[in-house]
């Protein structure tokens, strides 16, 4: 049953935008499927799609970049709502959950488990999340609503000329949908869903309009709510579904265009996510597959972000300027239960072994890029532009000592960022871009680019305080740390030839990078930490080069398209994260050298009317190829083991078939199958055995039925229940706890468009 609170909230978000959406009251037109090939009427033509993956509009298989565009359409009518739901469907693209909202994303095994991000991730070209310190904001990609969305496009390979740090293994670009001065348009949604073992249902609630406000000026607004149910109980509570998760956020965005070449776009985005639980389950004797024993509330965690872009186009003649302006403040709230860690030592003391760990750490960023854009001649194509990046982090914890079973305050283990003074990490970046293609011919052109990058990043650890067991109750000073300016420079080159209109095949050497940096950490108490207990204090950047082939086109009158692409990628200096026993703490360290080599292919065809079978499969190799450093606490590996969570084997079929029912009424079936191989977990210290996930297959289905301007949609996601540990092992404490995969989820929601 649905409480009181949920019903309000739901009942308050409805009240909120029901203004909005009675003041929509005209129908949408049918729209005409013009692709299909009139030669055959039981044919249809697979349908040209635009991107802007290189900062500027290209058909997809023009782009000389490996590269995956999602639809809304596809995603909404998927119950597909966040990135945890959809990375199956991107080759290469690997997604582990961790705590409160935390996720590992890789692209093509680039990445060393909850370190610093290898993935960028932008917003209408704002880059989101920190770089800086291994902080938590980075690696909490914003929770966009498809129905916010025109696409998402995910690049694979490194893109450190044209999208800067940590897009050294690749990008997914957020393309929002731009106001329309045509017309008035909108739409709104309800839909509640079930999971297996699940403490109540889902809900989600989700509108969007378009509004023209004379000639020049139009905005667009959407609002979306969903309950995310819990399907994991705490026996130690005897709490249900403590993994529950809450989302409320928003975007308005407003486009004035008082000339035809001129154009300002302004944006607001808010989110807000709050989970009531840890998603963990405890590998622990007497304990069922989806059961885990914590402390009450340790688990609990909200995110609350807001940001703000600005961008302006302006055309000059035959050039284009762009700027893109934004702002985010990110802030990040967390609860986490250390008792199988410190509750051993501080028993004897104080008879208890409750010790929760409390983080809370806010980022501000400021971004601001300047581009140009401009064919010099007909044989040239210039880009030029500059880039400066400010963010600030501000970084505490608190780690009491209380009591099991009510949640008493006893005493306090650690104080961090006490007495107004808080743990900072500040990064600067200055840099300036430039790529060049030139058209030796129609068909035959080479792009060239580099990126030019200064950062600077220091640290300040505010004052700490350790009571017994593990200090002397004193108080460290306030220490600050200087991290040395590093110069990074990045660079493209691909040559690119069109065999025909329908075939293009390609060359690409690119480079990547991480900014360096040193101090506070995930889990460590403030960089005097390091001293303490005996771990690096700084690590340097790391870089990546991709050297890659590959080929797209149309096939068969372009009933099938493919993309396919060998690729090589030599990774050095890589950032680990480190785990150290004697203060229960991670930070970020240096490793050697390791590889990524693998193929990628993926299919598209429409053999029939209303028929799309979409598939793709990836083998990835990727290994150390160094010994991973010796010395005390750090993680042991030997030249050609696998990188934490890559995967060798992975591969998706999709197959959806719509057909008409009546002249207004259609009714649509599809499913999906997706397989990931075996992956190993994060590497382990001496004495320590390595783990290793199992290898899983997973169905899902989905059904709709569409009535003029009406459809509802029913899905059934890991159809089988299929039960999968994701991480877990050595480097997560406790070890014995594991992310899992969702359980079986039914999904069911009603949809009007205007």
């Amino acid at each position: 049953m649905y409480s009181s609170r949920h019903v309000l909230r739901c009942v308050t978000f409805v009240a909120l935008c029901s203004p909005l959406f009675a003041a929509v009251a005209a129908e949408n037109g049918s729209i005409s499927d013009s692709s299909k090939d009139a030669t055959s009427p039981d044919r249809v033509q697979l349908s040209e799609v635009v991107v802007t993956a290189e900062k500027r509009e290209e058909r997809l298989m023009d782009v000389p970049v490996p590269v995956t565009a999602l639809t809304p359409q596809t995603l909404v009518e998927s119950n597909q709502t966040k990135l945890q739901d959809y990375f199956s469907s991107v080759p290469g693209l690997n997604l582990t959950p961790a705590i409160q909202g935390v996720q590992n994303l890789t692209i093509r095994g680039i990445g060393f488990g909850f370190a610093n991000p290898t993935t960028g991730i932008t917003v209408d070209d704002v880059p989101y999340g920190s770089a800086a310190g291994g902080l938590p904001t980075g690696l909490a990609p914003p929770d966009l609503d498809p129905d916010d969305l025109a696409r998402i496009e995910v690049l694979r390979g490194p893109q450190g000329t044209l999208y800067g740090a940590s897009s050294m293994g690749g990008l997914i670009r957020y393309v929002t949908a731009e106001p329309s001065l045509d017309r008035m348009s909108g739409a709104v949604q309800a839909g509640t869903s079930f999971v297996e073992n699940g403490a109540e249902p889902g809900y989600n609630f989700r509108g969007s309009l378009n509004a023209p406000l004379g000639d020049t000026f139009a905005i667009r607004a959407n609002a979306f709510t969903r309950q995310e149910a819990g399907f994991i109980d705490n026996i130690q509570t005897g709490q249900k579904g403590v993994n529950q998760e809450e989302v409320l956020g928003g975007h308005v965005s407003a486009l004035w265009r008082p000339l035809q070449d001129l154009s300002i776009k302004l944006s607001v985005l808010y989110q807000d996510n709050k989970g009531f639980g840890q998603a963990e389950v405890d590998n622990l004797p007497g304990l069922g597959r989806l059961q885990q024993s914590r402390l009450r509330d340790s688990g609990r965690f909200e995110r609350k972000l807001q940001g703000y872009s600005l961008v302006v186009k302006d055309k000059i003649g035959a050039a284009e300027l762009t700027a893109v302006s934004g702002y985010s403040i990110d802030h990040n709230y967390t609860g986490f239960d250390l008792s199988a860690v410190y509750g051993p030592f501080v028993a004897p003391i104080y008879g208890t072994v409750g010790i929760p760990l409390i983080t809370d750490s806010d980022e501000r960023k400021l971004t601001q890029e300047i581009r140009l854009a401009m064919p010099i001649g007909t044989k040239i194509d210039w880009l030029l532009g500059g880039f400066y990046s400010n963010e600030k982090v501000k970084f505490g914890q608190y780690a009491p000592i209380e009591a099991v079973d009510t949640g008493a305050h006893i005493a306090d283990l650690l104080r961090n960022c006490s007495e107004g003074s808080c743990n900072v990490s500040n990064l600067d970046e200055l840099a300036a871009f430039t790529d060049i293609t030139y058209h030796f011919t129609d068909r035959f052109d080479v792009q060239v680019g580099g990126r030019e990058s200064k950062i600077r990043q220091w640290t300040t650890a505010g004052l700490t305080q350790y009571w017994p067991p593990f200090g002397d109750g004193s108080i460290s000073p306030v220490l600050p740390t200087s991290v040395p300016t590093a110069n990074v420079f990045t660079f493209l080159v691909t040559p690119r030839f069109k065999v025909s209109e329908d075939l293009m095949v390609y060359a690409r050497i690119a480079s990547g990078y991480q900014p360096g940096g040193g101090g506070i950490v995930p889990g460590g108490a403030a960089n005097n930490g390091c001293i303490r207990f005996n771990y690096p204090c700084e690590y340097k950047p790391d870089k990546t080069k991709n050297y890659e082939i590959g080929a797209k086109g149309n096939l068969l009158g372009r009933l099938l398209s493919f993309d396919t692409s060998i690729y090589y990628i030599d990774w050095q200096d890589l950032q680990l994260n480190e785990y150290n026993n004697m203060c229960g703490c991670t930070f970020l360290a240096n490793g050697g050298g390791a590889k990524s080599e693998g193929v990628e292919l993926s299919l598209q065809s429409r053999p029939a009317t209303g028929l799309t079978i979409s598939s793709w499969f990836t083998y990835n190799r990727a290994v150390l190829t160094d010994d991973l450093p010796a010395g005390p606490s750090l993680a042991v590996g030997a030249s050609g083991a696998a990188l934490p969570f890559s995967v060798k084997w992975s591969g998706n079929l999709s197959v959806s078939q719509t057909f008409p029912l009546t002249d207004a009424m259609s009714a649509t079936v599809g499913g999906n199958v997706g397989y990931l191989g075996a992956r190993p977990g994060l590497f382990p210290v001496e004495g320590e055995t390595a783990t290793t996930f199992p290898a899983y297959t997973k169905v899902d289905l989905r059904a709709q039925l569409a009535y003029q301007s009406w459809t509802a949609a029913f899905s059934v996601n890991n159809v089988a229940n299929k039960y999968a540990q994701v991480t877990g092992g050595p480097g997560f404490f406790p070890e014995y706890s594991a992310a899992v995969l969702q359980p079986r989820t039914l999904a069911l929601s009603l949809r009007k468009t205007f």
